[in-house]
This record gives C-alpha cells, sequence and structure tokens, in this order.
C-alpha cells in the first residue's frame, strides 16, 4: 500500500491526481528512482513524468529531500522525541525557547497534554540529559518527557563508544553531505564538488548503500498540498512481559504510521507518528490501536504542521510551527 491515497469520501486537491500520487509514492521510496522507472509503472513518457515532478515541486507539493541514514554516523547516537508540557498562556514562548536549543532540530506546537513536541540528537547520555535540563529550566515548562529512540540492545555500546563506529572515510562523509543538501542530485554535480570521478561517486554511493549507512534517499512531501490536515504522534506503553518488538512488528502490518520507534526514557515503549487528513482518521487509527490487547495505554498529540526535514546532526535546526517548516 503507498503512503499517499485517498479515502472514497476525500477529494482530491490542487489539481493533485491519482498518477501524481503514483509519483509521490515512487520517489518517497526512492528520490533516486530513474524517471523512466517510474514512467513505466505510470503508463507514461519520461517527459511527461518529469513535466509532473516539476509541476509538483511549482506547487510547493515536493518542498525538499531528506535522507534517512544509520544512527549515530556523524557521533550523534542517540535520537529523541522529547515530549512538553507548558503553561498555555506560554507554548509559543516555550516553542521558540526550545529551538534555538544546541541539539534540537525539530520543534512543532500540538495539541494534547503535551502541547511542544521536539526532536533531539545527542552523543551521549550525559549530552541528552544536559538538553532536556535546559529545556526543562524553560519558564513555562510544567513537565518534560524523553523518549529516547533504540535499534537494539546488542550494538547500543557499540555506537556509545565512538565518534565514528562505521569507519567512513572523509569521501564517504563529504558524499552524505552532498546528499544531505540534495538527495537527488546527479553523481556528476557531486563529483565535482568532491573533486573525483562520477563513478567513484556511484560505487561509493551503492557500497554505503548496501552496507545499511544509506538507508533511503526520499522527497519530502507536504501533504496540507493534498489533503493532509497535521501529524499524529501515538506514545504507546506495553503490558508487562509483553514483547515490544512484536507489538511493533503488529504496528508496521497496519501500514497505518509514517514512524514507529522503540523507546526507553519514560514510561512508553513505542513512539509512532502518522499524518492524518481529518478526526476520522484520528478515531480509525485509536480503533485500530485497541483492538491490540498488549497495549496498555497510548498518548495522542496532533500538530497542524503536515511534513517536516531534518539533517541527523546539530547544525542548523529547522523551525516548525502550526503550518510549516521554514
Amino acid at each position: 500500500m503507498g503512503v499517499f491515497s485517498e479515502r472514497p469520501d476525500m477529494p482530491l486537491k490542487n489539481g493533485i491526481d491519482d498518477i501524481d500520487l503514483k509519483i509521490l509514492n515512487q520517489l518517497e521510496a526512492d528520490a533516486r528512482t530513474d524517471l523512466k522507472d517510474i514512467a513505466e509503472k505510470c503508463s507514461l513518457t519520461s517527459s511527461a513524468v518529469l513535466r509532473r515532478v516539476e509541476k509538483l515541486k511549482a506547487g510547493k507539493v515536493i518542498v525538499g529531500t531528506w535522507v534517512e541514514l544509520k544512527r549515530g554516523i556523524f557521533g550523534y547516537s542517540l535520537e529523541a522525541t522529547v515530549a512538553i508540557t507548558a503553561e498555555n498562556s506560554k507554548v509559543d514562548q516555550v516553542a521558540q525557547k526550545v529551538r534555538v536549543i544546541p541539539n534540537v532540530m525539530v520543534c512543532a506546537k500540538s495539541i494534547g497534554r503535551y502541547n511542544v513536541f521536539s526532536h533531539v540528537f545527542a552523543k551521549s547520555l550525559a549530552d541528552m540529559d544536559n538538553v532536556t535540563h535546559k529545556i526543562k529550566d524553560i519558564a513555562g515548562v510544567r513537565a518534560v518527557s524523553t523518549n529516547i529512540y533504540i535499534d537494539d540492545f546488542s550494538d547500543t555500546k557499540e555506537i556509545y563508544s565512538s565518534q565514528n563506529p562505521f569507519n567512513l572515510d572523509e569521501i564517504d562523509l563529504r558524499l552524505i553531505d552532498e546528499l544531505l543538501k540534495d538527495a537527488q542530485a546527479p553523481f556528476v554535480r557531486i563529483a565535482k564538488a568532491l573533486a573525483i570521478c562520477p563513478e567513484t561517486v556511484r560505487q561509493r554511493f551503492e557500497k554505503l548503500r548496501k552496507n545499511g549507512i544509506i538507508i533511503k534517499c526520499s522527497i519530502t512531501v507536504d501533504r496540507s498540498k493534498i489533503g493532509y490536515q497535521g501529524a499524529c504522534f501515538i506514545l504507546i506503553s506495553c503490558s508487562k512481559n509483553q514483547s515490544v518488538q512484536s507489538i511493533i512488528n503488529t504496528l508496521k502490518e497496519l501500514q497505518i504510521f509514517k514512524l514507529i520507534g522503540r523507546t526507553i526514557g519514560s514510561a512508553f515503549d513505542i513512539s509512532a507518528m502518522t499524518f492524518i487528513k481529518d478526526i476520522k482518521d484520528l478515531a480509525a487509527i485509536t480503533a485500530e490501536l485497541e483492538k491490540i490487547p498488549e497495549i496498555e495505554n497510548i498518548e495522542v498529540a496532533i500538530s497542524t504542521f503536515t511534513y517536516y526535514s531534518y539533517i541527523p546532526k546539530p547544525l542548523a535546526p529547522y523551525k516548525c510551527d502550526y503550518t510549516e517548516l521554514s
């Protein structure tokens, strides 16, 4: 099932049709997919696909690109969602102050018990603790819930013990940097920036992808342009003696969530996120979760932004408000 789909009762927006949705699905799965391959799946010519992609970019449906990398590439081995409960009269001030804290990549206001959500990277537990204390010290912050994402416990110590645990050389790191600027950048352009030949870039890219360093190159889509109203964050606590990974597998089978991660650090075991079109979507999601007996409790927060992107190293934090990132 594709990421972008329409309910029968939901009209398409901004002149977007089913073929546009197919193209968006293909590019979100792999932003470097050849246009001729997309054209074949959509029964179009490559030039027709290109025209549609250019239209989607001009209409700011496609607003950028991003790269999903193996955690810890740049030494930032910890990644967390910090959910914040702020005084209602100070939500804006709290959000603005959180955004300028180093390590905070995304900060969005939301509706629910947690009225501010932020995404944080850190190099160590001490580094993460320092960030959360800075947030707690902001006037108007009542409570903070830090949910640290973990891949599995077996490789945690290895990631914590090194700034470059994957033995990447300067060319690898510079190649990744170029892809972070534009995940669709042609190898010829990257080769020129790195002063090496395009074939070397291609070989390096394929090796990084094969080894799981580069997980995915994708596009950033503003879903408000195709009928979505916001992002839904769901924090899930599991019943005692239940396998968290088993529940995560069940959640993945639902094909509802954009992101699912196992977390530690608070009362919750799993953090999930998806984009919703209206209250019906939220009701349908919670109804599905209620069918899973191993889930003990959920907390829901809704933010009205419909996309976000981040660089997996704290250099230039993005700004996020109720409607969009800038």
